[in-house]
């Protein structure tokens, strides 16, 4: 005589026997379950020492999975599953990779892929959620501890902690492969993606300031306060063109410029001085004039303005006496010695 022996754990038989139950009774044991695989996941979690935002990308990604297969899903679709947008998807991933990284464990693996160019778009991201397994494994010997009480909510989580805390070294190392950091553009190429926008933006403006009623689109544009759009475009104006005009100045670092009254009224000064005693020379002091207009002067206040450099200085130089002079004496081949006799 033979007999057949399942050897199965109390959890196995029950999900087995699930046929013969009643509905009632089957969705409770489903609830139990959610509800004991929620409890273990949150413990994973505070053993890995995930912060909040990071918690909220593994339970999206574990509730979007199954069975721990792959999910390969743009931003777009995993935001619209956890109703917010893609950027704040963005955000999470973000805090997901930097808690993974501090803690060394990962329980969602990830492979993100470089940009298409033929689609012009990045292609979807593939995420696997690794601790799939030992959740599972986690609630049947949490069930079948002896810490398990069947009524007591209190005990039953001290017991999904324990055995989560049991097999949590059992967790697979994740093989995650994140997209390359793209190389840093040039500051000239994004001068021109700024100035792109600002004329988009300023395009936008127009647009809907020409669907105001005209009275309404008077007093906004005109407004005079502290915080108007009109004190708002002039500082603005200002900005752009010292910008510009700075672009033709020549740029220093160091040092600072010092007002020269003297040059912006149209002459300067320049100083030479001689050593007391030398002959004949004494200290002398030009004048040179140039003509200088209004307009030239305000330039000159524009550009050197908040320029620094060397301060402009007088500068005295010593002159070298000139030697003294010395009698002319012929050579003596051209000496004629005077006749003597009186004649020839």
């Amino acid at each position: 005589m033979a007999a057949i022996v399942t050897d199965i754990t109390s959890a196995h038989y029950r999900r087995r026997g699930a046929a013969d139950f009643p509905a009632s009774e089957q969705a409770r044991d489903i609830a139990d379950d959610f509800a004991d695989g929620v409890e273990v996941m949150h413990h994973f979690c505070n053993l890995a020492g995930y912060p909040e935002s990071a918690r909220t990308f593994v339970f999206a990604l574990a509730s979007a999975a199954h069975g721990g297969e792959k999910v390969v899903v743009y931003d777009a679709e995993l935001a619209e599953k956890m109703d917010c947008s893609e950027r704040t998807v963005q955000r999470h991933r973000k805090a997901y990779k930097a808690a993974a990284k501090q803690s060394g464990v990962e329980l969602i693996e990830f492979a993100e892929y470089k940009f298409d160019q033929k689609e012009g778009k990045n292609p979807p991201t593939t995420y696997r959620v690794l601790c799939g397994a030992q959740i599972g494994l986690a609630v049947i010997q949490a069930r079948d501890s002896k810490h398990w009480h069947k009524s007591d909510r209190a005990k039953q989580c001290a017991a999904l902690q324990w055995a989560a805390s049991m097999v949590f070294k059992d967790i697979p190392r994740g093989d995650s492969m994140p997209r390359p950091e793209p190389r840093p553009r040039l500051a000239t190429s994004e001068i021109h993606t700024c100035m792109k926008v600002a004329d988009t933006k300023l395009r936008r403006m127009k647009k809907l300031a020409g669907k105001l009623p005209e009275r309404t689109r008077a007093e906004l544009l005109s407004d005079t306060g502290a915080e108007s759009l009109r004190k708002k475009w002039e500082a603005l104006r200002a900005e752009m063109d010292a910008l510009f005009e700075a672009a033709d100045s020549q740029t220093v670092e160091d040092g600072a410029v010092d007002e020269r009254p003297d040059i912006l009224s149209g002459h300067a000064t320049v100083a030479v001085s001689a050593p007391a005693g030398a002959s004949g020379r004494v200290a002398v002091e030009e004048e040179v004039r140039t003509p200088t207009s209004p307009e030239d002067a305000a330039a000159w206040n524009r550009t050197f303005s908040g320029l620094r450099a060397p301060p402009v200085r007088a500068v005295t130089v010593e002159v070298r006496p000139p030697p003294e002079p010395v009698p002319f004496q012929p050579p003596e081949e051209f000496l004629v010695e005077p006749l003597r006799g009186g004649g020839p």
